[in-house]
């Protein structure tokens, strides 16, 4: 697997070179320099799997979420219990579109860390991947209020509105989290633009 991964940087550095990068591949990128220099950090794959699951869900490509698995898979060899890996292994399923499983493992880990607002977005996910929009909804909402004006909640505020049939509140819930969102996140930026441009054309 690393030997694959060595080969994808390498890639990626010509790609990078050429103008062609995008800032998803870039944080590959450095998610794999650091692993190189780190082989024991189970942070590093985490880091790695993490890109990688941004990789996937920009390019709608499921085989990135293969490439996260298998880093995950390497992370909890080196810390078996660890809690960022346990997250990213439910965004891996609501990437394959197991949602069933998602919920599930979502759930577990809500009632370990309640006060974590990462958990209840990934509630949120696997709600509305099962149409239960009601539970999505009441799921954005403890978002917003155990962290009010945080850009998450606005993330899966817009979320829930699409579902509802108010495009235009998910609009401005997601221009509000642009604002509230790093200038240096491009990826995230690009996707939040892309979630708005895609709304303003179904209407």
């Amino acid at each position: 697997m690393l030997a694959r991964q060595h080969i994808v940087l390498g890639l990626l550095s010509l790609r990078l070179l050429a103008g062609e990068i995008t800032p998803a591949e870039q944080r590959i990128q450095v998610a794999q320099k650091r692993l190189r220099a780190e082989p024991k950090s189970w942070q590093a794959y985490n880091d790695l799997a993490f890109a990688l699951c941004r990789e996937g869900r920009d390019t709608g490509d499921l085989t990135w979420f293969d490439q996260a698995a298998a880093a995950l898979r390497k992370s909890f060899e080196l810390s078996p219990d660890n809690y960022e890996a346990r997250k990213l292994h439910v965004t891996i399923l609501l990437g394959r579109g197991d949602f069933k499983e998602a919920l599930r493992a979502a759930v577990e880990l809500n009632h370990k860390t309640p006060d974590d607002i990462a958990g209840w977005g990934l509630l949120v996910d696997a709600n509305l991947g099962l149409g239960n929009n009601a539970e999505a909804e009441r799921d954005a909402q403890w978002i917003l209020d155990l962290r009010p004006g945080s850009t998450l909640g606005f993330v899966k505020a817009a979320a829930v509105r699409e579902p509802f049939g108010d495009p235009e509140g998910a609009i401005e819930f997601l221009d509000e989290a642009r604002r509230r969102t790093s200038p240096n996140d491009l990826d995230e930026q690009a996707w939040l633009l892309k979630q708005k441009a895609r709304l303003a054309a179904a209407k």
